[in-house]
């Protein structure tokens, strides 16, 4: 690609990352968390807005 031979014209390595890799990739756990979450809370709230603003990352 054009990304990677401009990157190795400046020296540079492209290391590709797995497609889901959390430990690279720290939003993917919070999507979890939350995806989580809102399972377990959204039957008992009239809206998702409130449902995910209930979300303890949001605290």
């Amino acid at each position: 690609s054009r990304l990677k031979v401009l990157c190795e014209e400046q020296g540079h390595k492209l290391l590709p990352l797995p497609p889901y890799s959390p430990e690279y990739n720290p939003i993917e756990n919070t999507w979890a968390h939350m995806k989580k979450h809102l399972r377990k809370v959204l039957p008992s709230y009239d809206n998702f807005l409130d449902a995910l603003l209930s979300c303890s990352c949001f605290k």
